[in-house]
């Protein structure tokens, strides 16, 4: 069930960002703006998955130590 839930952000985040990229070539922004825009996209999707990832996890990270020693 995580992992779906990261899925299911990152296809809704893949859409968004293919938008943006459409509405650049439209708006005619320069190669150094639309760089800009696909690097905060990517910083974007990668913080909200691992967010969506750490949220529904069902670890308990003291148990998982004690298991280890």
């Amino acid at each position: 069930m995580v992992k779906t839930k990261a899925d299911i952000v990152s296809k809704e985040l893949t859409a968004q960002t293919t938008a943006r990229r459409l509405e650049d070539k439209a708006n005619e922004h320069t190669a150094t703006q639309k760089a800009r825009t696909l690097v905060e996209d990517r910083e974007e999707c990668t913080y909200l998955v691992n967010q969506a990832l750490i949220e529904n996890s069902d670890f308990n990270f003291p148990k998982i130590h004690l298991l280890i020693h």
